[in-house]
């Protein structure tokens, strides 16, 4: 499995994904779908400068790919990422 940065080729399945968490989930703080443009907007979790090296993450998976040990690979992925920087 190759774990690698998000593309803009896979806006449009993240969406999906993360959408698909919305309405079957309770996992997000959403409550209404994204379209694809709004998903492509996510910005800065604050722009308050006290928070400049801090994130907020989370890994969505498709259904098919879940229960399988992929998350925990990604998230430590993520975390291995951000110790890095």
């Amino acid at each position: 499995m190759e774990i690698r940065d998000a593309k803009e080729k896979d806006i449009e399945k993240i969406n999906e994904i993360y959408n698909k968490a919305i309405k079957n989930l309770t996992v997000t703080f959403e409550t209404d779908p994204l379209s694809l443009w709004e998903q492509t907007k996510w910005s800065k979790w604050s722009e308050k400068k006290c928070y400049k090296y801090k994130v907020d993450n989370s890994v969505y998976l498709d259904s098919k790919c879940r229960n399988k040990g992929i998350g925990k690979k990604l998230l430590e992925k993520l975390i291995s990422k951000s110790q890095k920087r």
